[in-house]
């Protein structure tokens, strides 16, 4: 925007074409999309676009063919309600890319209630301020500033239409009956001031009308009027991509971006599902260590608790139980005194205990030295 300011290429061409079916309205849009580097609003391609994104809108867009399909409307396959086509080239318009490089309308709005819906400021608008054009707000698209409107009689649409090739028909659209539906609402139209779209921009702007013959210089005609009043300067670098191929890009881009989002988010969450897992395992590591040490601590004490509980609690017990019993001015001497004795007792038992152990092994030697010299008498 802030280029095609300082740059002075405002203000942008936006063009609508207004003509019958078969007018010639698709090849004069190519011929000026061509020429000044502009997009073509293909309103079909744009709703089939907003229709495979937004599920609420291809329902609207289903349910309103469905109740036309059962009228038995001609155009029951390829019709679009007028607010839902509305409000999707009306976001469309409204983005950076269309306001500020312009556009050409092919066909559409093709009522006056429409042209209203998507051109007319609205009041409740938070920003009343022009933009560089003069026409409407900042975020509101910008009004058509060349209108043609091309006549043709109904024959030569007609056979405009039979020279189409067959793989290009669209069925219920350019198809016979599809250009007959089409050409009696046309009519209607045109007929009714109230809902002729022409009526909407005559308020505010020139209309070119034009006939449209086989041989006729419309495109040049045409592009010599907007380089006269517009002046537009051609600072393009290469050629202009389509909406859908400008679409494509900028899927793929957000496509990418998401992927790289989602990649980034699952490689963090990994990342933090490793660290708990590894904190884990160090846990049980621990834990298990933890555990052969008491083990192993638990092992080497038994030793040592046997001893403990065969000589050295049995007296202290019994000690203990005594001062309890007694309750001396000093427990303590007592104690000492109390143990003391018990080792004296203890030793004595045990010097006894050996020497009769002694003399029983002395008597039990004998005995058997006896019992075996009397065995060698006999055998004697």
């Amino acid at each position: 925007k802030e280029y095609t300011s300082v740059n002075g290429l405002y203000p942008t061409i936006k063009v609508f074409i207004h003509g019958r079916p078969g007018a010639g309205k698709t090849f004069l849009a190519k011929k000026l999309a061509e020429k000044y580097k502009i997009l073509i609003v293909d309103t079909k391609e744009i709703i089939e676009d907003a229709m495979s994104k937004d599920e609420e809108i291809k329902a609207k867009v289903e349910a309103a063919r469905a109740a036309a399909k059962k009228a038995k409307a001609p155009d029951a396959e390829t019709m679009v309600p007028t607010e839902v086509s509305v409000d999707i080239i009306k976001k469309t318009l409204s983005t950076p890319h269309f306001r500020n490089k312009g556009f050409v309308l092919d066909g559409f709005p093709t009522t006056h209630e429409a042209a209203e819906a998507l051109f007319t400021v609205q009041s409740d608008s938070k920003d009343d301020s022009k933009d560089e054009n003069g026409s409407g707000v900042a975020d509101q698209p910008q009004t058509p500033n060349v209108i043609i409107d091309l006549h043709v009689s109904v024959e030569q649409a007609e056979k405009r239409i039979h020279s189409i090739p067959v793989d290009k028909v669209i069925a219920a659209y350019n198809d016979e009956e599809g250009f007959k539906a089409r050409t009696e609402e046309f009519e209607k139209l045109q007929d009714d001031v109230t809902k002729n779209p022409l009526e909407y921009f005559r308020k505010s702007s020139t209309i070119l009308e034009l006939g449209f013959e086989e041989k006729s210089d419309v495109p040049d005609s045409v592009s010599r009027y907007i380089d006269k009043k517009f002046k537009p300067k051609d600072l393009s670098t290469g050629e202009e991509e389509s909406y859908a191929a400008m679409t494509k890009r900028e899927s793929k881009i957000l496509e990418t971006k998401n992927k790289a989002e989602a990649d980034a988010k699952q490689k963090a969450e990994e990342v933090v599902k490793k660290k708990e897992e590894t904190e884990k395992e160090d846990a049980e590591r621990r834990k298990q260590l933890l555990l052969e040490e008491q083990a192993l601590v638990e092992n080497y004490s038994m030793p040592l608790r046997k001893y403990l509980m065969k000589n050295v609690v049995p007296p202290i017990t019994k000690g203990l139980l005594q001062v309890c019993k007694v309750q001396p001015e000093d427990p303590v001497d007592f104690l000492a005194e109390y143990l003391f004795k018990y080792a004296s007792a203890n030793k004595k038992s045990t010097a006894d205990n050996v020497e009769s152990e002694k003399k029983n092994d002395d008597e039990s030697e004998k005995k058997v030295e006896e019992e075996v010299k009397e065995e060698g008498k006999t055998t004697s």
